[in-house]
């Protein structure tokens, strides 16, 4: 719509400038600056009636869990057959036994210790100030 009313202005009339709407960039950039100015202005107001009509996010089953048993098993093969760290009875991986806890571990654990290491790392380094 704008394309054809500045191409209306540079064509007939003649202002100097109009004519940059033909650059397929300009329009990009100033479509990206319009959105982020509507998403500034009305975007606090819609979320928060969005959330009062309770519209959200669906948290859906993934289906992954057939997934997990199959590469439990090639997670088992590989242990007995490649990685053979220690001597026979070798424990095979399972995901009840090794994957659950793993990633239990990685949330619960790691993460939130992460989080004040890498803080300390970027105080260290001048980057971040409490």
């Amino acid at each position: 719509m704008f394309y054809y009313l500045f191409e209306y202005f540079d064509k007939t009339l003649n202002i100097p400038g109009t004519g940059v709407f033909q650059y397929i960039t300009f329009r990009a950039f100033a479509a990206t600056i319009t959105s982020l100015g509507i998403a500034a202005i009305w975007g606090k107001a819609v979320i928060r009636r969005l959330q009062m009509l309770q519209i959200g996010e669906e948290i859906r089953d993934l289906g992954l869990e057939p997934a997990l048993f199959a590469e439990a098993l090639r997670w088992g093969d590989y242990r007995n057959r490649i990685h053979r760290y220690k001597e026979g009875p070798y424990e095979t991986y399972t995901v009840e036994g090794h994957w659950k806890p793993e990633v239990d571990r990685i949330v619960h654990r790691y993460f939130p210790a992460r989080v004040e290491a890498f803080k300390a790392q970027l105080q260290e380094a001048g980057l971040y100030e409490p």
